[in-house]
């Protein structure tokens, strides 16, 4: 929604918001504007705390925009995409991306995972076993001990 729009649509005479874009009043001009400035152009308190909520708004909105288009724009120059494009629009576009990330090694973690060589053969032994080793054991209170540690520790040693 525009400035003048809001303006209308709040009530304010067509003349008040005539004389503010002739003031070349906008929403840059009015973040800047104190309520006595704003008091000239608009006499009701309520239509001057309103334009400010709405100009305030506004200039977030715009803010979080830019934001997102910046964030957008450094995903896409880090990708090595055409900043034009906002999606690849067929299959072709697609191999494209995929061949251009495989000459830089950049690929995603999931497409290497089989052949990950961080993973040591032991690890990968241990990993793969079918079976696991049980070893069963008990504590047992030894009241002739009158030191701290009453209990020992039983273990079976084939579980």
């Amino acid at each position: 929604m525009s400035l003048q729009t809001f303006l209308r649509s709040r009530g304010i005479p067509p003349e008040t918001v005539n004389k503010m874009e002739a003031d070349k009043i906008d929403i840059d001009v009015i973040i800047e504007m104190s309520d006595l400035d704003l008091q000239e152009y608009l006499p009701s308190k309520g239509d001057r705390v309103a334009l400010q909520a709405f100009v305030n708004r506004q200039q977030s909105e715009s803010e979080n925009d830019k934001r997102k288009l910046s964030l957008i724009e450094n995903l896409r120059s880090h990708m090595k995409l055409a900043s034009k494009s906002k999606y690849p629009s067929d299959s072709d576009d697609e191999k494209s991306t995929v061949s251009n990330l495989k000459k830089h090694k950049k690929l995603p973690f999931f497409s290497n995972f089989r052949n990950n060589k961080s993973i040591s053969a032991k690890q990968a032994a241990i990993a793969s076993k079918n079976d696991r080793s049980l070893v069963v054991g008990f504590s047992i209170c030894d009241p002739t001990k009158n030191s701290d540690s009453k209990y020992h520790q039983v273990r079976a040693p084939m579980g």
